[in-house]
């Protein structure tokens, strides 16, 4: 449903004069009939009457808002506010099985094969402004775009293809709408749409498949470095893998962001990567994980992002069932 303003709302369900009902208007000096007077109060208690359930409605919309990381996007008729996640375009992520909502915004993982396939995708050229290249890769990828099958070649060849090439011919793949066909020989790639809105992941298949035996635990513990490292950049924090970047399972935090700027700690699905920062405070944070292995597979379990009281050399990132 697309938004309603709230005016044309009203509007369009609530009259707000009644044919038939005239105002009798009197002239000074004149005797007015006390019907007439009457008829006048008539009416305008009529038209208080007609208003009365806009106004309601009018309190009922503004007495309303939508829960956290959520955006109202339309009413509906009876004057309730529809909410969607943020970034989730009302429902873009849910439904589809090679997307995940991280911080609000939409990670798609597509795992590609050497031959072309065709991968379901729920996003479109109008969600979002434009793309940006995240990462680079030694392989290829192979597009599908107007029947013609476009090769990017990446910084390991003799002549590799320019990143706007790269990034416009997987904008008019987008814009031709799903299926999105992709094939590679080995890819590390991410696209992110503009502002931080959402990425596309592109990993090649190394046969990872989501199943409960696959999942590494339910609770990411993270120890922070103690903060006189010279490893540590400018800010006082590190990157520390959690996992293996190159291969096609992910998995996504629901609460952080995989920017290395938005939250921390941050948690880069993509690399399979955690930014933790030396001043970070102790906490646990509830979480909803995603595993997704860019072939269809999805699965969503609870667990626990927990940043631990004692500080280690370095910082440290382990998987576990335990808090």
């Amino acid at each position: 449903m697309r938004p309603v303003h709230v005016l044309y709302f009203l509007l369009a369900v609530f009259p707000v004069y009644s044919v038939g009902q005239e105002i009798v208007e009197f002239q000074n000096g004149e005797v007015a009939d006390a019907q007439d007077i009457n008829s006048n109060f008539n009416v305008l208690q009529d038209q208080i009457n007609s208003l009365t359930p806009a106004l309601e409605t009018v309190a009922k919309i503004l007495g309303q808002q939508c829960p956290n990381n959520e955006f109202v996007y339309g009413i509906s008729l009876d004057g309730e506010l529809l909410c969607a996640p943020v970034g989730d375009r009302g429902g873009t992520c849910e439904d589809n099985s090679y997307c995940a909502l991280t911080d609000g915004m939409p990670l798609y993982v597509y795992a590609p094969t050497s031959d072309l396939e065709e991968f379901p995708i729920s996003t479109s050229r109008t969600e979002f402004d434009s793309l940006s290249l995240g990462g680079w890769t030694e392989s290829s990828l192979r597009l599908l775009v107007d029947g013609e099958v476009i090769e990017l070649l990446g910084d390991a060849f003799p002549e590799p293809t320019g990143t706007d090439a790269i990034i416009d011919a997987l904008d008019r793949a987008i814009q031709a709408g799903s299926p999105l066909t992709l094939g590679s020989d080995g890819i590390l790639w991410r696209f992110d749409f503009d502002d931080w809105t959402g990425a596309i992941a592109l990993t090649a298949d190394r046969g990872s498949r989501v199943s409960e035996e696959s999942l590494p635990g339910s609770v990411l513990k993270i120890n922070r470095p103690i903060g006189t490292e010279s490893i540590l950049d400018n800010t006082g924090c590190i990157r520390i893998e959690y996992g293996d970047r190159f291969d096609n399972l992910k998995f996504v935090s629901s609460e952080n962001f995989y920017s290395i700027d938005r939250n921390d700690p941050a948690l880069d699905a993509f690399n399979a990567e955690v930014r933790i920062c030396a001043s970070e405070t102790p906490r646990t944070i509830e979480t909803i994980f995603t595993a997704l292995d860019g072939r269809g597979n999805k699965l969503e379990f609870p667990g626990k992002i927990v940043i631990e009281e004692e500080p280690i050399e370095g910082g440290a990132v382990a998987w576990t069932n335990e808090v």
